[in-house]
């Protein structure tokens, strides 16, 4: 280990320190060893610079150890004379460093030591470690290597991250400085196209050029955080050919895609105003031609902070690429995905960013009838948030809102005497909206109810058809009074259901299965044995409670239309979506179009009695106003826009805009914040504060006059705690 051409057991003992902060640190008079002997001291003046390591060994001669220099106070590798300590045990150990003042003494254990409370010394140490992985399989044990603090225990095996049994005085990969701390993950390499002659005309200029039409589209994959792109490039390891320009600001949840040349006036997402297209074009090539056997994609921040790669083909697996005119280029992010680049499509990440997928790229034709969508997601929208709306099947009428942070519900308080005494098969199916793609989850229970026949705790007949709050996905349920079975739409916790209509069904069979349906498709089965009995629940619809009770827990947030409860098995396998409302037949137990639009009741169409009560009622037994959902019209869902607290912060774009002399900003504000919104010109000098004071959940608005100011372009900028807004506006006089 120490290079010395001797193997020692223990003066090829080593361990290494590395200064993971942004100042350099003056170690003068610490001291290293181990919980039987300190025997090793840093010299006076002895500075450990930002990201540097430093590493003693047991003894021997260090001079070809890496680091090494005859200067006591340049050198990065010292000798303890014979002994790390009294000599580091394979078995375990517990390794000690003190520093001068007593500010900051460490321990490591690791092995047999791991728990044993650490050294028994009387120092009060700072900072405590234990270790799981083992020191004594004939490699080191090393952070690998980024000196993560916020890791309660990061350490490996070397050689489980490396083909070398050791890396003193240097990271794992032979690098001399700890890599910078990795900033939060924000914008990525969502697409690359290199097999551009054999995909077609990309970049839509009418001509297939092999090297123009090859592009890299970048998403900012956050939902609030607007990101500044001026200054960084785009290229390969042939050079950086395209630079962004100064103030360009890359939206949340937005794409940008720089071509290779061309003609892209044509592209989705192209505006002549450069500050606002979401596509550009290099000066013919990205870098010296992206090659389709194998590349780099690379994309390099102003800063040096935020450098990423894709590299794929030939290229994948091959390390860091080294780019001419930015040799000395620390990557940060470097993706090597498996896709190959040359099946006359683009591969991409289809296209949500996600960088805990060791290998998230596919090829685009695979996810898509499209070989490329450049400043597009795979089906062909114009931002992570955009969805495809889809409008109420039939559109008239009316249908229940329920609103977030309240108990709102349906109650139908006769359905205990109305139920057959036991349903051994049944459905439950209705219309719903969501009002956002996600609730957070504030306080238990984490889901509420789109549908329910149930109370408190896990009663016989006990049934729901729950809408995870914090997760957006779905949950079935039906409960004996002992035993639970569970049916969940996915396993994933981040699905995500947008603002418009779907359908979902649940069904069971006690001879058979529960089924999960979305959409007319089959989205998830379960075995289940479990009768529902008649009981003596209540029936509610969007209930925010867990026992439908008067307990203040935040309800379903959105619409639900055209619910109907049946007794029996309807859907087994995927089925066509209805596009009239539903008929009565006789396995209808109860139905509710909710087309009444008015009252405090809604009727059941199948006049069975299930008549539907607003709301719940008081600890007095009368009925709670504050409890009742609110009758829409399909038609104008957007009436009640308003009313509804907005999920994240939001700055529109003015309007007019161009304007003279006069515009509006509307913004949204989620929560109870200290809002400011500055307007600043192209010098980035502050012009105008339009607002700077703390406000509640909601939409606001605030006009700026301009009649004082000159012509020109400006940006406004919402600051909230962490959050950044950023729009730009043109002032024409």
């Amino acid at each position: 280990a120490n290079g010395d051409g001797v193997r020692s057991s223990s003066e090829d003992e080593f361990v290494e320190l590395a200064n993971v902060g942004p100042d350099p640190v003056d170690i003068s008079g610490w001291m290293l060893g181990d919980d039987e002997a300190v025997n090793f001291t840093f010299p006076d003046g002895y500075v450990v610079q930002p990201r540097s390591f430093v590493v003693v060994f047991g003894g021997g001669d260090i001079s070809n150890a890496p680091g090494y220099d005859p200067d006591p106070l340049v050198t990065k590798v010292f000798s303890a004379d014979s002994t790390v300590g009294n000599g580091i045990a394979n078995g375990g150990e517990i390794v000690i460093l003190r520093s001068a003042d007593g500010s900051y003494d460490t321990w490591l254990a690791y092995g047999t030591l791991v728990g044993s409370g650490g050294p028994n010394d009387g120092v009060e140490y700072e900072i405590e470690i234990e270790v799981g992985a083992p020191a004594n399989a004939d490699n080191s044990i090393t952070r690998f290597p980024d000196g993560n603090i916020n890791v309660i225990d990061p350490f490996v095996q070397h050689l489980s991250v490396s083909n070398r049994a050791f890396s003193p005085g240097q990271t794992i990969d032979g690098k001399d400085l700890v890599p910078l701390p990795t900033p939060p993950v924000t914008v990525v390499i969502n697409e690359v196209l290199a097999n551009a002659a054999g995909a077609g005309d990309a970049n839509r200029d009418g001509v297939v050029d092999p090297l123009e039409d090859q592009f890299v589209e970048i998403v900012n994959t956050t939902e609030e955080e607007t990101v500044n792109l001026s200054g960084w490039q785009v290229g390969d390891p042939g050079g950086l050919t395209f630079t962004f320009p100064a103030g360009y600001m890359l939206q949340p949840q937005d794409f940008v895609a720089v071509f290779g040349g061309g003609d892209v006036t044509n592209a989705p997402g192209y505006n002549a105003d450069p500050l606002v297209s979401r596509v550009f074009a290099a000066s013919g090539a990205i870098g010296d031609g992206l090659d389709a056997a194998g590349d780099y994609a690379v994309v390099t921040s102003s800063d040096g902070s935020y450098d990423s790669y894709v590299a794929f083909g030939t290229a994948s697996g091959a390390g860091d690429p080294t780019v001419t005119g930015a040799e000395a280029t620390e990557w940060e992010f470097g993706m090597s995905p498996a896709a190959p680049a040359d099946q006359n499509a683009s591969i991409t990440r289809d296209p949500d960013g996600d960088i805990l997928a060791p290998d998230p790229f596919v090829v685009h034709s695979d996810v898509s009838a499209l070989p490329f969508s450049p400043a597009q997601t795979t089906d062909g929208l114009d931002a992570l948030d955009d969805f495809v709306d889809v409008p109420h099947p039939w559109g008239t009428g009316h249908v229940l809102h329920f609103r977030w942070w309240e108990r709102d519900r349906v109650e139908v308080r006769e359905a205990p005497n109305l139920m057959p005494l036991r349903m051994d098969q049944g459905t439950v199916e209705m219309w719903f909206r969501p009002d956002s793609v996600l609730t957070n989850d504030t306080h238990p229970p984490d889901f509420t109810y789109l549908f329910s026949k149930n109370s408190s705790g896990n009663v016989e007949g006990d049934l729901g058809l729950s809408w995870r709050r914090g997760e957006g996905r779905l949950l079935f349920f039906i409960q004996d009074g002992t035993s639970t079975t569970n049916l969940e739409q996915s396993d994933r916790v981040d699905e995500i259901f947008y603002p418009r209509w779907y359908h979902v069904a649940a069904t069971w069979n006690t001879a058979d299965s529960m089924r999960l349906f979305i959409d007319g498709k089959k989205v998830a089965a379960i075995e289940s044995t479990l009768p529902v009995f008649g009981g003596t629940q209540l029936v509610a619809i969007g209930n925010g409670a867990d026992n439908l009770w008067n307990d203040r827990f935040e309800g379903f947030r959105g619409m639900i239309d055209e619910v109907r409860f049946s007794i029996v098995e309807r859907y087994t396998d995927d089925f066509d979506l209805p596009t009239a409302p539903y008929d009565v037949d006789q396995f209808t137990l109860a139905l509710w179009h909710f087309d009444e639009g008015s009252g405090d009741e809604t009727t059941d169409a199948t006049g069975n009695g299930f008549v539907g009560s607003f709301g719940g009622l008081d600890g007095d037994g009368n009925p709670d106003p504050a409890s009742a959902p609110q009758w829409v019209d399909a038609a104008t869902l957007v009436s009640t826009e308003a009313e509804e607290i907005p999920e994240k912060f939001v700055l529109e774009q003015n309007y007019p805009n161009p304007f003279n002399p006069v515009t509006t900003i509307r913004y949204q504000v989620p929560r109870a914040s200290d809002v400011k919104i500055d307007v600043y010109n192209v010098l980035g000098q502050r012009v105008r504060v339009l607002v700077d004071e703390k406000l509640p959940a909601g939409d606001y608005q605030v006009a700026l006059d301009g009649s004082r100011l000159a012509s020109g372009v400006y940006f406004y900028m919402l600051r909230a705690t962490d959050t950044r807004l950023v729009r730009k506006m043109v002032l024409v006089k």
